[in-house]
């Protein structure tokens, strides 16, 4: 094999190489557009929960009204009643809402770990690709002092 077609081959090699960046580039800018959603994603849970923790206190003291009240007057006892009740829907309710976004805000943590993991495993294969190069190179440097 001759100077040239060892040329040619490294080119294509350095071509290759090329391109597999590109491609990792375009993951790693797919991998940050995900995580900007998720982050956002994640923001408006945080949003939710708070405004859910609000309407839970509020409720709470609700609650707590509505069992001094039927202490104080024993003939509003049917209509206080009545009214514990659905403020025990609304509880269960707000209850649901929050199991279910802890839920979500879990899996997001476990996409957001999945995702780094991956970041992880693209920056080992980007390093790997210089290192490569550098290898490549350094052979491309031999050939040409010879």
């Amino acid at each position: 094999m001759n100077i040239d077609e060892r040329l040619e081959k490294l080119a294509e090699r350095t071509d290759a190489i090329a391109q597999s960046l590109e491609l990792l580039a375009s993951m790693h800018n797919a991998a940050e557009a995900r995580i900007a959603r998720l982050e956002a994603a994640t923001a408006e849970l945080t949003r939710t929960s708070a405004v859910l923790n609000s309407e839970m206190t509020q409720l709470t003291g609700d609650v707590a009204r509505l069992a001094g009240e039927v202490s104080q007057v024993n003939s509003d006892v049917s209509r206080l009643t009545v009214q514990v009740s659905q403020v025990t829907v609304q509880v269960s309710q707000v209850n649901g809402d929050v199991a279910r976004l802890t839920g979500q805000v879990s899996h997001l943590t476990g996409a957001m770990s999945e995702m780094a993991g991956g970041m992880s495993r693209m920056m080992d294969a980007m390093a790997h690709l210089a290192n490569t190069t550098a290898t490549h190179q350094q052979r491309l440097d031999d050939i040409q002092q010879r």
